[in-house]
């Protein structure tokens, strides 16, 4: 049989497992949660082995198998793993993702041959307990006793759906029980399954000593499942129904895309031709043509909404990236996240996984102390990280913050004079934001010797670049001795925003309309103006527009708009009223000028620039 077909859904399941496990990691040297955890891990590692056994990639299959056999060695000896088992599977994960990512890119898999005899090593360890103890140091008579093994029967219903490929879904469950213990019976059995014959039905009788409704818990995540139900057998009262449940559908994130990109497409060709309709003879026209704008805004939001998910889903990397740093760098550091529920688009929060890596590397290794260093400067031992995530409008702003010892504006101005990315003149023109801002010129450090983590002038480079490539914005502030925070603001997704067109001499400009609160008529005489932030820029002279003056005719406007913490006014000639506009981020050069977030595609083809507020 041809499984290449069946390489997406491989990959993509894989991942999801491989991301639910490294969340547990943490998980697995608390005392408290070892063993819910351990088993976790178990059921994930066997289902990566299950899969990649099934498409013929051994070495996947083999490095999953040895992961497993430590998990065992560590649930039937009921020890709580150490502190170097939680850094050997997160390695194993480490190394199980990059096989992943090469089966997907039809790539040769690399082998783990040390990493398997290491996995393997460290389960013959963990699975002889020392006499009469456990690893946390307690008797064996002080522990509760072991559940006694007991049959659960489990049934389970599958979606009709003959593109899921039920019988494949089916055994991969009968697989999964085997984590609890052992399968007494299915109905159907596995060599029906093997040849296709299911008809979305299974009901299984497994011994274990796991209880059952953990066992639909853990089940229940299971792709194609329609429901599922676990209880003990023999069951003396009649079966439960099994509980309804909404059926899932995976769709490529690429499809998504497509699909977007088609909704948007139709919004703006659908304001092309709206005003030839309103001015139809035949009644009803423009009733319909109105009906069917308000049906496309709908339909676009809903795809726009499909495509968004909080950023707790990738929290985890972020916490164990953290934990393993600080005992790397013998540092203590308490890392908070707010806003961890803000949603974002899928495809710009994989983007920003890696600079807020490289964001935090950088933290950890120049910003925060060490504790003896900290205790000097009358601070707590231990140093505190936080990332904070706010959405305002269509934009998401992040901000990663650090209590550490700050950064020097003046050493990062004569490191780019003495490697030679300035002259003297130009650095000594420079005021303490600009400076703080070459620390992301490739190849500017102000470290003296390089480490194993940084020091070659490439992070925050790499940290710049990627944000501009989302169409987003850096900034750096920093206080001495009481810590930097670096702030981003990136678009949340690739969509149709409300924008107010406005006209300045022959030029045309949008804005964000989530960013305007209000318009007042405004004719250049203090005493007569209505009330106007205390901020008022006139848009000709910011932009350096060419042109004469405006003379006669009706009065300018004043937009007042938001402006992160402050408000400013933005005189113009003219507002030409509301547009519906595809905005796309602006690409080097042109994203190089600071006053422009964007570019809006309008409803009659043309290309009207998106002002930014803030950078007025």
């Amino acid at each position: 049989m041809d499984v290449t077909r069946y390489l997406r859904l491989f990959v993509c399941e894989s991942r999801e497992h491989l991301e639910r496990a490294r969340s547990t990691t943490r998980a697995l040297c608390a005392p408290d949660s070892a063993p819910e955890a351990t088993r976790e891990m178990l059921r994930h590692a066997h289902s990566i082995k299950g899969m990649a056994a099934s498409m013929g990639y051994g070495t996947i299959a083999s490095l999953a198998h040895a992961a497993e056999d430590l998990l065992d060695s560590l649930q039937r000896s009921r020890r709580t793993a150490a502190r170097r088992d939680g850094d050997l599977l997160s390695e194993t994960l480490d190394a199980l993702e990059t096989m992943v990512g090469a089966a997907e890119c039809g790539a040769e898999i690399p082998a783990a041959s040390a990493l398997e005899s290491a996995l393997r090593g460290r389960a013959e360890e963990a699975g002889a307990p020392a006499p009469g103890e456990t690893s946390g140091g307690r008797s064996a008579a002080d522990l509760p006793p072991a559940p006694a093994p007991q049959r659960v029967r489990v049934r389970a219903t599958l979606e009709a759906d003959l593109r899921a490929l039920p019988a494949l879904r089916a055994a991969e469950i009968l697989g999964r029980l085997t984590a609890f213990g052992r399968v007494v019976s299915s109905d159907p059995p596995p060599a029906a399954l093997r040849l296709g014959r299911f008809h979305g039905a299974l009901e299984a009788e497994v011994e274990t000593r796991i209880p059952p409704d953990e066992i639909a818990r853990s089940l229940a995540a299971t792709p194609g499942l329609a429901s599922i139900v676990a209880d003990r057998a023999p069951v003396l009262a009649p079966p439960r129904e099994p509980l309804p449940a909404g059926p899932l559908v995976r769709v490529p994130a690429e499809r998504l895309d497509a699909l977007l990109r088609a909704a948007s497409d139709l919004m703006v060709a659908q304001g092309r031709v709206l005003p030839d309709l309103a001015r139809s003879p035949e009644p009803g026209t423009r009733q319909s043509a109105l009906r069917c704008q308000s049906m496309l805004r709908a339909l676009h939001a809903e795809i726009v909404e499909m495509r968004l998910v909080p950023f707790e889903a990738v929290e985890d990397r972020f916490a164990g990236r953290v934990q393993d740093l600080a005992s790397q760098l013998g540092k203590r550091v308490r890392l908070e996240i707010a806003g961890r529920e803000v949603r974002l688009d899928r495809s710009v929060l994989d983007a920003l996984v890696d600079p807020l890596l490289h964001m935090i590397r950088n933290a950890l290794d120049h910003g925060i102390e060490s504790p003896a260093e900290r205790a000097a400067a009358g601070k707590e031992a231990e140093g505190r990280l936080s990332i904070e995530l706010e959405r305002h409008g269509e934009e998401l702003r992040v901000s990663v913050r650090d209590d550490g010892r700050g950064m020097d504006a003046e050493r990062l101005r004569i490191a780019a004079v003495e490697r030679g990315l300035l002259s003297a003149s130009d650095a000594a023109a420079l005021d303490e934001a600009s400076c703080l801002g070459l620390s992301t010129l490739p190849g500017l450090t102000t470290a003296v010797y390089p480490s194993a983590l940084s020091g070659r002038g490439v992070g925050m480079d790499v940290v710049r670049s990627d944000i501009e490539r989302l169409g987003g914005r850096l900034t750096i502030s920093s206080e001495s001795g009481r810590g930097t925070t670096i702030a981003v603001r990136i678009p949340l997704t690739l969509a149709v925003v409300p924008t107010l067109l406005v006209r300045c001499r022959a030029e045309t400009f949008a804005l964000p309309i989530s960013t305007v609160s209000r318009l007042v008529r405004f004719d250049g005489e203090p005493g007569s103006r209505a009330p106007l932030p205390s901020t008022v820029v006139r848009l000709a002279e910011r932009l350096r527009l060419p042109g004469s003056d405006r003379e006669g005719g009706a009065p300018e406007m004043a937009l007042c708009c938001s402006a992160g913490d402050r408000a400013v006014g933005i005189v113009v000639d003219e507002v030409l009223g509301r547009r519906d506009a595809l905005v796309q981020p602006l690409r080097p050069p042109l994203s190089a000028l600071r006053e422009y977030s964007g570019a809006a595609l309008l409803d009659d083809g043309s290309v009207a620039l998106l002002l930014d507020p803030a950078a007025l």
